[in-house]
């Protein structure tokens, strides 16, 4: 008789959330020690939310100090799971909160899907960049742990002024404001110094 799988909620009962990931089931884990790593495998009778899924994976890393973790989704049969093309922002907001790096690159990239290749077009210059970094593969293995599929990612590189404007002013408004918080920081530790300052010389 085959043993019950244990659902997450049963293995980590530590873990809350009201996302469909509590209920699935672990049906493999493999720990890599060399490498800080963790591979789980999960059995899921509904749609998992991928802001879930990473929800999930940061909690695994916290808790028990393991630097890399991925996780595989199974889906049942009759689970009804967005397609790709339909969950593309979300994916692109999965893997930038893994490497920050891509986030720039792919907004407002398109993708499109031929038989098992998909097709990622960004509009700014970066797919030497993508492909150096191995992004390729790191996006293969984000939709092999999403949709339990192998796909061959090739990422194309259409110039588009009026994107490139936009990637480019968006980036001089975060340098900005990153400037502008540094100075506040430093004015308010300054003014935080010197009333340490004039405290310790009345105490004097």
């Amino acid at each position: 008789m085959q043993e019950e799988l244990k659902t997450v909620k049963d293995i980590f009962s530590d873990f809350v959330t009201e996302s469909a990931i509590i209920e699935s089931k672990i049906a493999k884990v493999n720990l890599f020690k060399k490498t800080n790593k963790i591979e789980i495998d999960l059995k899921a009778s509904k749609y998992i939310k991928t802001k879930d899924l990473l929800g999930f994976e940061k909690y695994i890393k916290s808790r028990f100090s393991i630097e890399n973790v991925e996780i595989n989704i199974i889906y049942d049969e009759n689970v009804q799971v967005p397609s790709l093309e339909g969950s593309w922002k979300n994916i692109i907001e999965y893997m930038a909160d893994k490497h920050p790096l891509t986030k720039v690159l792919l907004q407002n990239s398109k993708v499109e899907i031929q038989d098992n290749v998909v097709k990622v077009t960004v509009f700014v210059n970066g797919v030497d960049f993508l492909n150096a970094r191995g992004f390729d593969k790191t996006l293969e293995t984000i939709l092999k742990s999403l949709y339990g599929k192998t796909y061959k990612v090739k990422y194309i590189e259409q110039k588009n002024e009026e994107e490139i404007q936009k990637i480019e002013q968006k980036s001089r408004m975060t340098e900005k404001y990153e400037i502008e918080k540094a100075i506040s920081e430093a004015q308010a530790a300054l003014e935080e110094s010197q009333e340490e300052s004039k405290e310790q010389e009345q105490t004097e």
